[in-house]
Parts: C-alpha cells; sequence; structure tokens
C-alpha cells in the first residue's frame, strides 16, 4: 500500500562519475536517513529526464523519490506502509 505525496523535499547528495546518490533527506521537519537503494530508473516527462529511487531508511520507512537534474529539484513522489 502505498500514499501519492508530490512535495518538494531537501536531499543530502553524493554525485559520483555522474550519477546522483542521495543519503538522506527531510521532509515535514524530520530528516530520513537512506540505508538502502532498493531500485532506480529513469523515465521522460515531457523534455526532462528524471531519475526515480525507490528507498529504504533507518527507520524502516520506504519512500519513492525523484530528482531532476535540470531543475536540481528532488521531489518525494510516494510512502509505502
Amino acid at each position: 500500500m502505498y500514499e501519492d505525496i508530490d512535495d518538494p523535499i531537501e536531499v543530502a547528495t553524493h554525485f559520483k562519475e555522474g550519477k546522483a546518490n542521495p543519503l538522506a533527506f527531510r521532509w515535514k521537519s524530520r530528516l530520513f536517513k537512506i540505508n538502502k537503494i532498493n531500485l532506480c530508473h529513469k523515465f521522460r516527462l515531457g523534455s526532462d529526464l528524471i531519475y526515480s529511487y525507490s528507498l529504504s531508511t533507518e527507520s524502516g520507512s520506504n519512500f519513492k523519490i525523484s530528482f531532476n537534474p535540470n531543475t536540481l529539484s528532488w521531489v518525494l513522489d510516494q510512502v509505502y506502509d
């Protein structure tokens, strides 16, 4: 079960070899440390190439976030139960 969110978020990111690897993110004044990136894929949204990540956090929560390299913006897309 999941809930659609679509909120902008702040993400601490490690960039290496042309890839963005999220380390932690802040949502609603709460910090979530990323434990594991379960899946990363890319898709087109109009002319933008969006990178989508399914991840698990240290608190045991699961999220889907996305990164737009053209605008350098991150969005929390979904929260999983």
